[in-house]
This record gives structure tokens, sequence and C-alpha cells, in this order.
């Protein structure tokens, strides 16, 4: 678990180390959860891409965009 720097993108976070309550802890760098990834500099995406990043999920409901 850890908080993780990328250049125009707040609370970004590695989820790794949580106690799943089955099989023991997750995995470090299989899931990070961080705000709007819209505004990240080229160094931000050079950072996300650097940590292992390949699969972006938006789970924001359309519906609060409005």
């Amino acid at each position: 678990m850890g908080e993780l720097e990328w250049d125009a993108c707040w609370n970004v976070r590695d989820l790794g180390g949580y106690e799943t309550g089955l099989v023991g802890k997750t995995r470090s760098g299989s899931v990070v959860r961080a705000g709007n990834l819209s505004q990240l500099t080229d160094a931000g995406r050079d950072a996300l891409l650097g940590y292992g990043i390949r699969t972006v999920i938006d789970l924001r409901d359309p519906r609060a965009a409005t």
C-alpha cells in the first residue's frame, strides 16, 4: 500500500497489501487507483507507464459529469 507520485494526478495509490479476507493480501502492483487521469502531463504519463499500468478502467458514474 502506498501513495504514488504522478505529475498532475492526485490521490494515486497502489492497493497492494490489503487483506482479502480469503487468501491473504492483494499483490503490490496489480491494482492502482487514482483520481482523474485526464490532466496528466507527459511526465505523469511516463510515470504511469513506467509503473506498469496497461489497462485503465473508469468507474465514475457518467451522470456525475453533468
